[in-house]
């Protein structure tokens, strides 16, 4: 690997004209080109190619090597073979805990245009992301030093000459410029590992873009005095095998990173499957969109400055001490359309959706042919509840690209949200006529494709349930992501309970589900999960079910904030609830959360009639 870093350093100075050379007498920090930067679901990612062929890669500074994700080698036509032990072990682990017995060797990989030719990649079992091939570790970042301006939606590699101190931070123009000293290691290539003081106690934290939160470990949550049980803090997540079996959002009164202050903040605490036993918080990318960051690994240090919005994603507001006194993110109509959509993608992945608007109507205007941007446009126009504007930049997107399900899928998606909430444009729309778009979807559609997990929940929401059973069989053929399976298996829990049909697998398919799902979706499995027990006759378990379903809403809502608002989906446990109610005898009860219910959603009893449920 050290050969390889020598290698690639000298391709890529050669390639942008750079001289190697002794150190100068005065600072001069040489910048190649910028590698841009997408956040894709929290995660930055950059675009490179694979003998020739377009491939997207995680920007991951908590893995040491460099994967490919599974399914990847075989889409590419690469061949496998057993790790080798100079690779660590037979078996190797990410900071993410991820199993490696295989890898492949890359003939002609591309980065920054620049062609390394039979470049070694672990293979990752069971490890799988929508559009994403696999991650850049340690080993490739660190052939130079690596600035990272996530807001802008780019890294650089630079070579820096004769500098000192706060001379890294070439850009700060009088801003305040943060330090954080880096552990040393004696391997050619390490994480980015530190400390932070967090309640005024030091803790080892490691730098991890590929993580989308920040998150402190238990462990060190109790050493500061926090427990799952301290006031104010609330569940996030149950068993997941890549974030730990549980995490909980946790106020936090202050945390320092290098003399930044972060007061009155909040973020994840909870068990992490890190490779380096000693890690003690994860800072993820929700620190990186808010900082320019310069790493310099000749000196061990980690320079960076702020550039606005929350620093920790959990945070109620923007609190980096001394906010008011720092930039914002730098604006500018010079910035050509690719910069504009990779900031306001950047601006969208922290909450900034006015800025990210902007930026990426901007983006659209200078560049209308390309569909990705009007794809990103319409996510966060539908974010902002701004569904007409939503539905039409889907439509455009598919038009200007018809092969890819991404855009097709979130224009029905968002057709069947607005039809289910009685908007009168989408109501217009007839069953028949999403069916066929789905239908086309799906026949455009491979079948390992890893958006069958969208599709089957679009069939359940026009209630084609075989349908969307064969969608979760396909998906769940393909895919071991245990989020994603999760989902799927609500899905189909969901369709067999609608279908009423297949009411055992039913009940195992949620009960799975239950055990692995995050707060966010817990109300959802056990809505499901009450359905199939009302088709079952089990109205105490029914009862218990919606009651336990409207207890995790309150709980997301409390955790999530309006963000998280569902109102439909608290009719159908209200309901549901009170449909087990009135036959349980209750009657006073079950017509108290009838009216609640109908409150939400005038038609829901409707709703229940369809499928032949009534008190």
């Amino acid at each position: 690997m050290v050969y390889f870093q020598r290698t690639m350093l000298g391709v890529l100075l050669a390639a942008f004209g750079i001289a190697a050379g002794p150190a100068a007498a005065r600072c001069r920090i040489e910048r190649f080109p910028a590698m841009p930067v997408t956040m894709r679901s929290g995660q930055p990612v950059t675009r490179v190619l694979i003998n020739g062929k377009q491939a997207n890669f995680i920007v991951s500074t908590g893995s040491l090597y460099s994967f490919l994700l599974s399914g990847s080698a075989s889409r590419y036509g690469l061949r496998l073979t057993a790790t080798s032990p100079d690779a660590g072990s037979p078996l190797v682990s990410t900071i993410d805990g991820w199993g490696v017995t295989q890898q492949t060797i890359v003939k002609t990989f591309t980065l920054l245009n620049i062609p390394l030719h039979n470049v070694r990649f672990l293979v990752a079992d069971d490890k799988e992301a929508p559009g994403v091939a696999g991650t850049l570790g340690q080993g490739m970042l660190q052939v130079a030093d690596d600035e990272f301006d996530f807001p802008d939606g780019v890294m650089r590699f630079d070579e820096a000459k004769g500098c000192t101190g706060e001379q890294f931070a070439y850009w700060s123009d009088g801003q305040p410029v943060s330090v954080v000293d880096l552990e040393r290691s004696e391997r050619p290539y390490a994480r980015l590992v530190g400390h932070v003081l967090v309640n005024g106690h030091r803790v080892r934290a490691v730098f991890e873009t590929e993580t989308n939160d920040t998150i402190l470990s238990l462990a060190a949550a109790r050493r500061v005095g926090i427990t799952p049980q301290s006031p104010g803090v609330v569940p996030v997540a149950t068993a997941n095998a890549v974030i730990g079996p549980k995490i909980w959002i946790a106020p936090i009164a202050v945390v320092r990173i290098g003399s930044e202050r972060i007061e009155h903040t909040r973020m994840l605490i909870g068990d992490l499957h890190a490779s380096d036993p000693k890690g003690e918080m994860l800072i993820g990318s929700d620190f990186f969109l808010a900082h320019r960051i310069y790493v310099s690994h000749s000196q061990s240090k980690l320079y960076f400055t702020y550039s606005g919005g929350r620093v920790f994603r959990y945070a109620r507001h923007d609190v980096a001490a001394g906010a008011s006194t720092l930039p914002t993110v730098r604006r500018g109509s010079h910035l050509r359309a690719a910069a504009l959509f990779r900031r306001g993608v950047a601006l969208a992945a922290q909450g900034r959706y006015d800025l990210a608007t902007a930026d990426l109507e901007k983006a659209c205007q200078l560049k209308p042919t390309d569909a990705r941007y009007r794809e990103r446009l319409g996510q966060i126009y539908q974010r902002r509840h701004q569904y007409a504007l939503a539905q039409q930049s889907f439509q455009v997107a598919a038009r200007l690209n018809p092969d890819d399900p991404e855009a097709r899928i979130e224009e029905v998606q968002l057709l069947i949200y607005q039809r289910r909430h009685g908007k009168t444009s989408a109501r217009r729309v007839s069953r028949a006529a999403i069916l066929t778009d789905l239908r086309e979807i799906n026949a455009k559609m491979p079948a390992s494709s890893y958006w069958r997990l969208m599709l089957g929940r679009l069939y359940l929401g026009v209630h084609d349930d075989p349908a969307a059973i064969e969608q979760d069989d396909s998906w769940i053929r393909y895919h071991a992501d245990p989020h994603g399976l999760a989902w799927a298996r609500d899905n189909r829990c969901w369709a067999r309970g609608d279908a009423g049909q297949s009411l055992a697998q039913a009940l195992k398919d949620c009960d799975w589900a239950l055990a692995h799902m995050g707060l966010a979706g817990q109300a959802d499995v056990l809505n499901a999960r009450g359905l199939v027990d009302l088709r079952l006759g089990r109205w105490q378990a029914a009862e218990r079910d919606y009651g336990a379903g409207i207890s995790a809403y309150q709980g997301a809502m409390r955790t999530f904030g309006v963000k998280f608002k569902r109102p439909k989906q608290l009719a159908n446990l209200l309901f549901g609830r009170g449909l087990a109610q009135m036959h349980l005898g209750h009657s006073a009860q079950g017509e108290a959360d009838f009216h609640a219910a109908e409150r939400l959603s005038a038609n829901i009893s409707r709703d229940y009639l369809r499928l032949g449920l009534h008190p």
